[in-house]
């Protein structure tokens, strides 16, 4: 256990090389999450909020800053961090998806997986 908040991000950003030059998705981004809280990220589309939570989870690595997840640094100790984000179960907007919320529970974790889940 840490003695910090479990989720601590600071300076957070990802840069994209594209044909017109480098795209920054997330600038300097700063937050902490303490334990129980609930946290949302809005913002326009290009933003950067699924890049960041790519970072977070380890599945995409920081140009720069710093991200901890119980302590353990997202670029340096990607396998902790891993092994302490707990599976998490998405339920769906029915109206939306059309899955039943049993679908939703057994449905893995891309919109691939779920798109052959029962309706």
């Amino acid at each position: 256990m840490t003695a910090g908040p479990p989720i601590h991000v600071r300076g957070l950003a990802r840069r994209f090389a594209t044909r017109d030059g480098a795209v920054e998705a997330g600038r300097g981004i700063d937050f902490d999450v303490a334990r129980g809280e609930i946290v949302g990220l809005l913002g326009p589309n290009g933003a950067g909020k699924t890049t960041t939570l790519r970072m977070l989870t380890t599945l995409l690595e920081p140009s720069s800053g710093r991200a901890t997840i119980a302590g353990h640094d997202v670029g340096t100790q990607a396998r902790e961090v891993r092994r302490r984000i707990e599976p998490a179960v998405i339920f769906f907007d029915e109206p939306t998806t059309g899955l039943t919320r049993r679908a939703a529970r057994t449905c893995g974790s891309t919109s691939a997986d779920c798109a052959s889940a029962p309706r």
